[in-house]
């Protein structure tokens, strides 16, 4: 399980490295100055921008910028002519309160992302408004259309959960482990894992519940214990509180195993360990012996278990021989050390 933590500690921290620093404007300010962030630089890529509850940045200066979070609580607002242009894997959510506003109606003053327009100075994103405003609750992907093109280029109102990443990893246990970040939570209710040997009929095999927070990113893990040898396919169902849910990318892992293959951790271990390995075609044998040969445990593993808990507290200190032996000849040994 260490190395299931080490994994994800370092998704974390590439997270952190490349897309998870915050930058938060301190007060009314030039987007293109220091002195108006807390981190006393200008965004850059991979950044969260916060731009405050009351403060107000301004846009004087073209900027081009690539997986950008930008999260609009106060005032954002680009000058005349100006364009801001993120790459397709950029989100922008302007919250309730937060507005985008062009100093004035202009249809040089424009947001990109990717090559779609999202935002322009001399467009009516809601007839209540004026040209060239938009009001939060608002988001903006790659997906939610072009403004230049009949799209609403901006979402407005409670957005669903905008998937950034999907990730699947085999882990040294030869388990598999999801890690999936999301934003903008709001009518996220939960988040159904399924996984297939065909990537067509899928198999629902665990359920995480949503933190419905959509003011930070949200990282998640599941992991799958013991889904055999072979190639496995997964994906993530997100499910909303009317009942209604969308589908994510499918990712596969493939998993090269010998006849059969037993995993125990944590080892080196003190009080228990856990023992994990495909599902048993038939009735095995487990069976410890220490290091003089001794036979310290005899158990059956009936057919179809996936693992079993081993209680150490009782065992002195030292190393065993873990020997698992199947009605067909297979057998597997393995070393754990109680401390």
């Amino acid at each position: 399980m260490k190395s299931v933590v080490a994994v994800l500690l370092s998704f974390c921290l590439a997270l952190s490295v490349h897309a998870q620093q915050t930058i938060t404007s301190r007060g009314t300010g030039e987007w293109n100055l220091p002195s108006t962030w807390d981190k006393n630089r200008v965004p850059a890529d991979n950044d969260i921008v916060v731009v405050q509850s009351g403060h107000e940045v301004q846009v004087s200066k073209n900027i081009s910028l690539r997986n950008l979070t930008l999260r609009v609580i106060g005032v954002l607002r680009p000058g005349v002519g100006v364009t801001m242009n993120f790459n397709a894997s950029s989100v922008i959510n302007v919250i309730s309160g937060g507005r985008i506003e062009s100093a004035q109606a202009n249809a040089g003053t424009a947001i990109f992302i990717g090559t779609d327009a999202k935002y322009r100075g001399n467009k009516v994103f809601n007839q209540n408004w004026g040209a060239g405003t938009l009001l939060g609750l608002a988001y903006a992907t790659s997906s939610t259309g072009n403004i230049d093109q009949s799209g609403a280029g901006f979402f407005l109102g409670n957005p669903p959960a905008t998937w950034q990443e999907l990730r699947v990893f085999v882990t040294p246990e030869e388990q598999v482990q999801l890690i999936w970040v999301t934003s903008h939570e709001t009518s996220a209710r939960s988040f159904r894992i399924q996984r297939s040997q065909n990537a067509q009929s899928w198999q629902e095999i665990g359920v995480i519940e949503s933190t419905g927070n959509m003011s930070a990113q949200n990282i998640y893990s599941f992991v799958d214990n013991a889904p055999g040898s072979g190639t496995f396919f997964y994906r993530l169902l997100e499910y909303t509180p009317d009942g209604l849910y969308k589908v994510s990318a499918v990712r596969s892992a493939r998993i090269q195993q010998g006849s059969f293959t037993q995993k125990i951790f944590p080892n080196p271990s003190r009080h228990s360990a856990q023992m994990l390995f495909p599902a048993l075609t038939s009735t095995a044998v487990l069976q410890v012996f220490n290091m003089e040969g001794r036979l310290v445990l005899n158990r059956i593993l009936q057919k179809g278990a996936v693992g079993t808990q081993l209680d150490l507290s009782a065992w002195p200190a030292g190393t065993y021989i873990i020997q698992v032996s199947l009605e067909e000849g297979a057998l597997s040994q393995q070393k754990l050390v109680k401390y």
